[in-house]
């Protein structure tokens, strides 16, 4: 027949029944693992099937559907400024004015993110940001063809 004992006499689960005496105490105390940083229990996220997931499979379409579409809208606005970009130096040619209605407009697209900033952090740094909306305009815009045509390469200024 069978023998039925505890595990607490048995000593199985934690560690082993050499490690048990009173010289040598468990290693494995919820006290010990905690000062390790350990947790003392194993715990892992728990994984639902798709069948048992609470939110339905068509309802997980639209989320899906949107980040794609953000996605995508975040990817385009890149060749959609720079052909803005050579459109604007191609105008700029024959209308110089557009030049400057062009920095008018950053100096008033910077001037709402600076009134955030300035509601938020009450800081005369505000100005900053409007210089370096222009600064980011003129001078970092090679930033991304340059790492886009230096992808494999390993070297500075390319990730």
């Amino acid at each position: 027949m069978f023998s039925i004992t505890s595990v607490a006499v048995t000593g199985v689960i934690g560690c082993s029944r050499t490690s048990r005496s009173a010289d040598r105490p468990c290693r494995k105390t919820p006290a010990q693992a905690a000062s390790f940083g350990e947790s003392p229990w194993e715990a892992s996220a728990a994984i639902i099937p798709v069948n048992a997931s609470p939110i339905p499979p068509d309802a997980m379409l639209v989320p899906m559907v949107l980040a794609v579409f953000e996605k995508l809208i975040t990817n385009l606005r890149f060749p959609v400024a720079w052909t803005a970009t050579a459109t604007l130096a191609v105008i700029a040619v024959s209308d110089p004015m557009a030049l400057v209605r062009v920095l008018l407009a950053i100096g008033v697209g910077a001037g709402f993110y600076m009134l955030y900033y300035v509601y938020s952090e009450r800081s005369m740094r505000f100005v900053h940001g409007i210089l370096y909306a222009y600064f980011a305009f003129f001078a970092l815009w090679w930033i991304l063809p340059y790492a886009i045509m230096t992808v494999r390469s390993r070297s500075w200024m390319t990730r």
